[in-house]
């Protein structure tokens, strides 16, 4: 197959058939941002998290983008988005708002252009059910991605957690 740097990736739309690899993808993404010390601290969400997908990917409440290897069929890259119905203002009349989320890239594959195809694919996927409003949370290593797509930060929202 030789080296990981001649490999294709291929960005299509997520199914339930890749369900364990999103949630493979999902836990490495904890890892990497610090919010799980291990693989193995993270591994105790799996079954929440594999629980999830399979509800809202059909229901389409939640919806991934995916990078495939060619030839070897493993997911290297993933983002998804989640759907928000909020009350319609002149700027969103439809009210519909979409958030991005669970955008991890393994570190291999990094640098390809790949997550930028995945921010496409989600935001198309947007557009044609007629959100207005596509929000998201950058990483400083995530940030250019967003740029290039025509993501603006903005600074007027705040957070509580409980």
């Amino acid at each position: 197959m030789g080296n990981v740097e001649d490999q294709e990736a291929l960005v299509r739309r997520a199914t339930l058939a890749d369900l364990e690899a999103l949630v493979a993808l999902r836990l490495a993404l904890f890892c990497d941002l610090g919010e799980a010390a291990s693989l193995e601290e993270a591994s105790a969400l799996a079954g929440a998290v594999r629980a999830y997908i399979a509800q809202e990917l059909p229901a389409e409440r939640f919806c991934a983008w995916v990078a495939e290897a060619q030839g070897v069929g493993e997911l290297v890259a993933c983002g998804g988005l989640i759907f928000v119905q909020k009350p319609p203002v002149p700027s969103n009349p439809s009210g519909r708002e979409a958030y991005i989320m669970n955008m991890y890239t393994r570190p291999r594959w990094r640098g390809r252009g790949l997550a930028g195809q995945i921010v496409a694919g989600l935001c198309a996927f947007a557009r044609e059910r007629d959100v207005h409003y596509v929000r998201l949370h950058a990483s400083p290593a995530g940030r250019a991605v967003y740029e290039r797509a025509g993501f603006v930060p903005i600074t007027t929202e705040m957070l509580v957690r409980w």
